[in-house]
């Protein structure tokens, strides 16, 4: 019933923002008790599923930017691959992978959401045109590792570095950012495959409160304020972020 619960509460943010998958899910699962590699194997195959219909959608809707969108994918998958590699070695060679796990997703979502207050502080120049492709590369890089390791990141690192310095509208940062989940989510799940870290049962739970919780989220979409969701995301970020670095 609790992780029924938990897909909901996830499938609601995924479903007002397209942002939840790895951030929210993954997360609240460790803390339900589940092993970290089952948590984040859980939290890629809901990354991909959702990830799939959103970049569909997007796709046939026209929504793809004409710049910078192949420079921001390609970094996501050199990233991606890195973590690929990064799994490969330390889970194989390090007895005490889970807790090391554990402990980057809670880094990866502190820093997401203290950023996140952060960037509404502080106002950073946009760079120049020759700097932009080659900043907007390395963020895509060390977000797709991210995502890879962790679930988490596709959505919400790069709604912070990329799309600011971007002149695309919302619908085409969704659509790239669908697009660059699908691909990496994909890369993780090939990463963790091998080590039989795949629960059906709960990936069965997850998604069945994860569709309740996003139809919920897009009728409630068009009723929340911006400012007071980005608030409630950062806050909850850094929560779960806490409660995984301290459990």
């Amino acid at each position: 019933m609790i992780d029924l619960l938990i897909g909901c509460v996830a499938g609601i943010f995924i479903g007002a923002s397209g942002i939840g998958a790895g951030s929210i899910l993954t997360p609240l699962l460790i803390l339900r008790g589940h092993d970290p590699l089952t948590a984040v194997t859980t939290g890629l195959i809901a990354l991909v599923v959702a990830k799939s219909v959103g970049s569909l959608q997007h796709i046939v809707s026209g929504h793809w930017p004409e710049r910078f969108a192949s420079r921001v994918l390609l970094g996501g998958l050199a990233g991606a691959g890195l973590g690929f590699l990064l799994v490969h070695q330390l889970v194989t060679r390090t007895q005490f992978f889970e807790s090391a796990l554990r402990m980057t997703l809670g880094v990866v979502l502190l820093s997401i959401g203290s950023a996140g207050f952060l960037s509404r502080r502080l106002r950073f120049p946009v760079p120049g045109e020759r700097h932009r492709g080659a900043l907007m590369t390395l963020a895509a890089v060390g977000t797709g590792t991210a995502v890879a390791t962790t679930s988490a990141g596709s959505g919400t690192i790069l709604a912070m570095v990329v799309f600011p310095v971007t002149n695309w509208r919302v619908h085409e940062f969704s659509a790239v950012s669908n697009v660059f989940g699908l691909l990496t989510g994909l890369i993780g799940i090939a990463a963790y495959s091998r080590f039989d870290t795949f629960d059906p049962r709960l990936l069965a739970l997850v998604s069945a409160g994860s569709i309740f919780g996003i139809v919920i989220g897009v009728i409630a979409s068009r009723r929340i304020q911006r400012d007071h969701f980005s608030i409630a995301l950062r806050v909850l970020t850094i929560v779960f972020g806490l409660g995984l670095i301290m459990a």
